[in-house]
């Protein structure tokens, strides 16, 4: 378990320092300029990490094709949050994007799960709300206080 939380923690600096890098970045470039950078930076990790795997396993190329098409979306929403992100963080701050992305993905993944049938409206539901009402107040104050 500490282990896990290890990674947790060393992934969230990570992306904190992702965050910063590419805003500077953008401010003395374009945002396109930026994503694009990240995304040849990060395409020259994973296809390294990806080769050492699979010379040391026995996934076979032809693996990967028989995956369905849908999957490769995720490609294309995360090169989109990306750019998005770039353009963003320089204009309201890395702390403030942050906090919206999290709260974002807290909500969207909450409806998701209703959408589903994962999550049952029964008396937990409170929690969700109070949940989403701190977020949201979360999100006023630290706005009001940069604006």
């Amino acid at each position: 378990m500490g282990l896990m939380i290890f990674i947790a923690l060393g992934h969230g600096l990570l992306i904190g320092l992702a965050r910063v890098l590419n805003a500077r970045l953008t401010l003395s470039s374009h945002s396109l300029w930026a994503s694009a950078c990240n995304h040849l930076v990060g395409f020259g990790v994973l296809c390294g990490l990806l080769f050492m795997g699979v010379s040391n396993s026995n996934l076979l190329l032809q693996d990967w094709f028989a995956l369905p098409p849908y999957l490769y979306l995720a490609g294309v929403i995360g090169a989109a949050y990306v750019a998005v992100n770039s353009y963003v963080v320089p204009l309201v701050g890395v702390t403030l994007t942050t906090l919206l992305v999290m709260s974002s993905q807290f909500i969207t993944s909450f409806f998701v799960d209703l959408a589903l049938g994962l999550v049952e409206l029964d008396s937990a539901l409170y929690l969700h709300g109070m949940g989403f009402g701190f977020i949201g107040l979360g999100l006023y104050l630290s706005y009001r206080r940069q604006g």
